[in-house]
């Protein structure tokens, strides 16, 4: 399997140590020395030293659909240090110690988990807004205010997405209008949630 592998948005931190990446999303082996204690023995470059280390690198190389180095060293500038891809990394982690491995891919799972969280979200939000905009459309070509079109599409969101119906407020009353809500009081929930997640819902 290739180890393709880009930038994230946000660090990887292994044990409070925040795993800094380069150009082209390789983390630095200089980053999780430190997050592994620092000793001597365990520097990058020992570790590219190592017994199979070398054929394993370059069994990643021949494989990587991104025609990218698997390790790379820079010297000088603010990036300076060896960096590897995230196989790199696993390797260089049980190199070093298995409870330091699993630290490791416990991290990695932790970030992937939150990247599927991101996407849920995102999805969230896209369907809340379409089953807003299918149910708002029969209430305008009718025609109706107030009241009416809060029933109109608390009627609709029922029928095509009842586990949304709890983001549409039931007959909201603004002060000193008990009986004609403003159309804008309609998805006032759901637009704020919107505003944190995803796209405006379309105008009413």
């Amino acid at each position: 399997m290739n180890d393709t592998q880009t930038m994230n948005p946000q660090p990887l931190s292994i044990v409070g140590v925040d795993i800094a990446q380069d150009e082209c999303g390789r983390y630095s082996l200089n980053d999780l020395h430190r997050a592994a204690g620092g000793a001597e023995k365990d520097k990058p470059a020992n570790f590219l030293r190592a017994d199979g280390v070398a054929a394993f690198i370059a069994e990643l190389d021949r494989t990587d659909a991104q025609n990218r180095a698997s390790v790379s060293s820079t010297k000088g500038g603010l990036n300076q240090g060896t960096y590897g891809t995230r196989l790199v990394v696993l390797r260089y982690a049980a190199w070093i110690a298995p409870a330091f491995e699993v630290q490791v891919y416990r991290c990695f799972d932790e970030m992937t988990q939150g990247r599927a969280d991101a996407y849920r979200v995102s999805d969230d939000a896209r369907r809340v807004r379409e089953v807003f905009a299918a149910a708002a459309m029969p209430s305008r070509a009718m025609g109706l205010k107030g009241a009416a079109r809060v029933e109109s599409v608390r009627a609709v969101v029922a029928d095509i997405a009842p586990d949304l119906l709890h983001l549409v407020p039931d007959r909201p009353a603004p002060k000193g209008k008990p009986d004609e809500p403003s159309p804008a009081d309609l998805v006032a929930v759901v637009r704020d949630w919107l505003r944190q997640y995803g796209p405006a819902l379309p105008a009413f």
